[in-house]
């Protein structure tokens, strides 16, 4: 029986079965290696083919903004120092520029390229002048980019929602149900909010070859109208459901791990955002219920405490 295994759908991704032999080192290294995190777990992904300048605006939409702000500075920088060198061929052409000065013909490009307009160093041949359209080209096309993106980063909108670091396993109703806690962080709302957790586990099937499954969980309640405070998520375990058949997750050879997705429109900015958690068998505690975080002051107020947020008791 040949043991090729089927091309992956979105709903089901294939893994490697524990008896085939790892490829080795030398065939690894001479692969491209890209390591993604989803919660706890690691995957590397080998071979798979990489757009680096392609993928720029990717990156740079997702960098923080300290390494944003690092990359323009190497690019403002990297510009200026070419243009300055082709100044320096005719440093003559610049008038006041000291003799064999680098330092002045990269004040004249940065002077150039920023449009600041020329005080004691002025483009005099036609060779500088020549450059100085075509750094003002430059200048014009890459600041405009920069500009662009800065002010993407700035107006996307964002989801601060917080989730509870572990979820638990506890009775509701005499039902054995599966609960994490959910909050939004800022003093919005997001409306229509709708949330599904997804169960992926390793399943072998007839022919002895192993997938990695996904399965959504039926939840007691997946939508909130205005999702502003908090939310506890729940999932019954009976008999219909998917974590019945693994007993202890934490020793199943299945692997478990849940992946909830939140999304819903922000009434600040009227557009869709989200936000997503992983929990892992280690981070889902059985026999332990979360902890009450909402009470209430003497003259009737609601407080939520967020310090006991993450907190769980056993039962």
């Amino acid at each position: 029986m040949s043991t090729k295994q089927p091309a992956a759908t979105d709903d089901q991704q294939t893994v490697t079965p524990r008896s085939a032999a790892p490829p080795s080192a030398k065939t690894r290294r001479a692969k491209r290696r890209r390591t993604l995190r989803f919660g706890d777990r690691q995957v590397e992904r080998i071979g798979m083919p990489r757009a680096p300048f392609g993928d720029a605006f990717h990156y740079l939409m997702r960098a923080s903004w300290p390494i944003f702000c690092l990359a323009f500075s190497a690019y403002y920088l990297l510009v200026n120092l070419i243009f300055a060198a082709i100044y320096f061929w005719d440093l003559k052409g610049i008038e006041n520029a000291a003799p064999d000065s680098f330092g002045d013909a990269f004040m004249f490009s940065v002077q150039t390229i920023a449009t600041i307009g020329y005080g004691h160093l002025l483009p005099k041949s036609a060779f500088v002048n020549a450059i100085v359209v075509f750094e003002s080209m430059a200048s014009f096309l890459g600041l405009s980019l920069w500009t662009g993106l800065a002010f993407s980063r700035f107006s996307r909108p964002t989801a601060r929602v917080l989730f509870s670091d572990v979820a638990v396993i506890t009775k509701d109703n005499g039902v054995p149900t599966l609960m994490f806690r959910v909050a939004n962080g800022r003093g919005n709302r997001i409306v229509d909010a709708s949330i599904s957790v997804t169960l992926l586990r390793n399943e072998t099937n007839a022919e002895g070859i192993e997938w990695r499954r996904q399965v959504d969980l039926k939840l007691v309640r997946a939508r909130s109208a205005v999702f502003a405070l908090t939310w506890t998520v729940q999932h019954q375990i009976d008999a219909t459901s998917p974590l019945a058949a693994l007993g202890d997750l934490a020793q199943s050879e299945a692997e478990p791990q849940l992946v909830v997705s939140l999304i819903g429109v922000d009434d600040t900015f009227g557009q869709p955002i989200h936000a997503m958690q992983y929990y892992d068998a280690a981070r889902i505690h059985r026999d332990f219920h979360l902890a009450d975080i909402a009470t209430s002051t003497p003259d009737g107020h609601a407080v939520i405490d967020f310090t006991r947020f993450h907190e769980i008791l056993p039962d």
